[in-house]
C-alpha cells in the first residue's frame, strides 16, 4: 500500500475547486511553480493525468473528477478535525456556534437558550444566519456546532441529524381576496399571482414537485421571498395569495389580518430537525440539543 503526502490531495483540492493554479498559490500562500511541482509529484504517484488545458484555462479530466471527490471529503475532514482540536486546547467548548437558516430565524425565541444560561452561567452563544446548505458545509467542517432548520442532510457518518417536530406550510392571502370558505384546486390556484420562496430553497423545491402532480409545470410566482417580515407586508397590500410557514401567520390568522385559503392537496409537512457532530459534543451543547427535542424552540 502506497504512502500518500496528504497535503498533494489538500494543494490538488484547492487548484481544482478554482481552476487555476495562480488562485491556489494566493490561498495557500506558496509559489506558483511549488502548486505545480506538488500537482505533477501527485499524478507521479497516482500514474494518472489529472488536469488537462484548454482555451478556458484548466479542465479536470475523467481522473481527475474522480480523485476531486475524494479530496474533497479528505479536506472536509481535515478541516474538522482541525477545528475540533483548536477547540479541545484552547477551550472553546465553553462557547456554542449555532448556524440557523435565514427562513428559519421565526424558531428562535430564546426559551432553550435561556434555560442552557441557568445551568452554565459562563456559555457564550453566536447565532450565526446563511442557506442550509452552506450551514450544513460550516458543521462538517467543524466552523459551527449545532444547525437547526427544516430539510437537514448530510453525507458524513460522523453528523447526526435529529427530528425535533414537523412544521405545515399553508397557501395564505389578504381577507380581501374573499376566499375564506371557497376551496381552490390547485390548478386553480395557479391563476392568481403567487408570492413564493425563492426557487433554491427546500421549501420551493418541495412546493414545485406538489405542482407536477398537478401537471403545472411552472407556478405563477410574482414575488419571490424568503422573508416572513417582506411576505406579510406584500399580502397586506392584497399583492397575492403567499405560500408560508403555518406557524409564522397563525397570530395573523387568529386575528382576521389573513387567512389561510383552502387548497384541495395533501398537508404538507416539513422535518424540523438538530444537527451536530456527533464525534464531538460537550456538555453544554448536548444540553441545548435536549432543550431543542423537549421544546421545539432554540
Amino acid at each position: 500500500m502506497k504512502n500518500y503526502d496528504l497535503n498533494l490531495f489538500k494543494i490538488f483540492y484547492i487548484v481544482a475547486k478554482y481552476k487555476s493554479f495562480t488562485k491556489a498559490a494566493e490561498i495557500l500562500y506558496i509559489t506558483q511553480p511549488a502548486i505545480s511541482q506538488s500537482i505533477k509529484k501527485l499524478e507521479e504517484q497516482l500514474n494518472a493525468e489529472l488536469f488537462q488545458r484548454t482555451n478556458k484555462g484548466i479542465e479536470l479530466t475523467e481522473a481527475g473528477k474522480a480523485v476531486f471527490n475524494y479530496s474533497e471529503q479528505l479536506y472536509s475532514l481535515v478541516s474538522s478535525s482541525d477545528n475540533l482540536v483548536k477547540k479541545i486546547t484552547n477551550e472553546k467548548s465553553k462557547e456554542i456556534k449555532i448556524g440557523v437558516p435565514t427562513h428559519n430565524s421565526y424558531y428562535i425565541n430564546g426559551t432553550s437558550i435561556a434555560e442552557l444560561y441557568k445551568k452554565y452561567t459562563n456559555i457564550k452563544i453566536t447565532v450565526m444566519n446563511d442557506r442550509v446548505y452552506e450551514m450544513m458545509k460550516m458543521l462538517e467542517k467543524g466552523e459551527i456546532d449545532i444547525v437547526v432548520g427544516t430539510n437537514l442532510t448530510s453525507e458524513l457518518k460522523n453528523i447526526q441529524i435529529d427530528q425535533i417536530t414537523n412544521i405545515e406550510s399553508c397557501f395564505v392571502a389578504n381577507n380581501g381576496y374573499l376566499l375564506k370558505n371557497k376551496e381552490l384546486s390547485f390548478n386553480e390556484l395557479n391563476n392568481y399571482p403567487l408570492i413564493l420562496p425563492t426557487s433554491d430553497s427546500n421549501d420551493r423545491k418541495m412546493l414545485n414537485l406538489i405542482a407536477k402532480k398537478y401537471h403545472i409545470e411552472k407556478l405563477n410566482s410574482i414575488v419571490e421571498c424568503n422573508s416572513t417580515t417582506i411576505c406579510k407586508k406584500l399580502l397586506n397590500n392584497n399583492l397575492g395569495i403567499a405560500w408560508m410557514k403555518k406557524d409564522m401567520v397563525k397570530n395573523d390568522i387568529q386575528s382576521g389580518k389573513l387567512i389561510e385559503v383552502k387548497v384541495a392537496m395533501d398537508k404538507v409537512l416539513m422535518p424540523y430537525s438538530v444537527a451536530y457532530n456527533k464525534n464531538f459534543i460537550t456538555e453544554p451543547q448536548k444540553y441545548l440539543i435536549d432543550l431543542l427535542k423537549e421544546t421545539n424552540l432554540l
